[in-house]
């Protein structure tokens, strides 16, 4: 993820200048809580589904949701066996 800078500033020794693009941190200590809440709520349901389907088929092209910031399905056509 980028961000465009609002004005000049100097990050460790170096210049970056206003209306430029500074790649802002996404992962190790500064990986966002909100990311790691949502991997295992995805976690969640599919481990939910599982237990109550028999077999599961993906029946359709999944759609993307673009985002600059987020990644993600905007829908995925699933086929349920009911176990």
């Amino acid at each position: 993820m980028t961000r465009r800078l609002a004005r000049d500033i100097e990050v460790v020794g170096r210049s970056h200048w206003r209306g430029s693009r500074l790649a802002a941190p996404s992962g190790g200590i500064h990986q966002c809580v909100g990311m790691l809440l949502a991997r295992r709520e995805g976690e969640c349901v599919l481990s939910a589904l599982a237990r109550k389907a028999r077999a599961m088929a993906i029946t359709g092209a999944a759609r993307r949701r673009y985002n600059n910031a987020l990644r993600g399905l905007a829908s995925l056509p699933l086929r349920l066996e009911p176990a």
